[in-house]
């Protein structure tokens, strides 16, 4: 439309980046680095700084219709040891030992809370963070109205882990399955999701 409006206001982590001689170098990591989680769920729109646990709703015009959160929920820390793991693995052996460690120091220390918004069969799916798949995901489901109903877990068989999220559709639910010997394999699982 050529027309500029502000729907909402966050302060954004910010990690910062070291200098260098090879260059800048910064650091993000999905379910610890702290982002703007945005999902459209019929003609609503549902979003949140996913380090809160607070989910706003408004309509496609941007006009806040409400919000719903889960209080009191702790976090999950990470240890120094973890991120400096994480960070040694995504460097390939490509950054010295104590860029590794200043860039690990700079991450948050707590996993945030939820990674993806999703609707099925009428219900609120929030995908619980994880810094690191293992062989389960957690699902926290709330109603229409944003009332927390419960939490489900997804759990694959012992020898495998979760290569990346889940995707669900309809009646099925798709897995990126790594085994012991880093080996994925795309799998389609029949489900029977919830209706409240």
């Amino acid at each position: 439309s050529g027309k500029e409006k502000p729907l909402a206001e966050f302060n954004m982590f910010k990690g910062g980046a070291l200098k260098t001689s090879l260059g800048d170098a910064g650091m993000w990591a999905e379910g610890l680095t702290p982002m703007f989680i945005l999902g459209k769920i019929g003609s609503k729109l549902y979003y949140g700084l996913n380090d809160e646990y607070t989910v706003y709703l408004a309509d496609m015009e941007g006009k806040v219709l409400g919000s719903f959160s889960i209080t009191g929920r702790a976090k999950t820390s990470v240890s120094e040891k973890e991120k400096i793991d994480f960070i040694a693995r995504a460097a390939q052996g490509q950054a010295p030992e104590d860029m590794i460690r200043t860039l690990a120091k700079q991450l948050p220390n707590d996993e945030t809370y939820f990674s993806r918004i999703e609707e099925h069969l009428g219900l609120i799916y929030l995908f619980v963070s994880k810094f690191f798949l293992g062989n389960t995901q957690a699902i926290d489901i709330f109603s229409p109205g944003g009332n927390y109903l419960y939490k489900k877990i997804i759990k694959v068989e012992p020898g495998y882990k979760l290569g990346c999220m889940p995707v669900i559709d309809k009646s099925y639910v798709y897995l990126a399955l790594e085994d012991q010997d880093g080996e994925i394999t795309l799998n389609k699982y029949e489900i029977t999701l919830p209706k409240d």
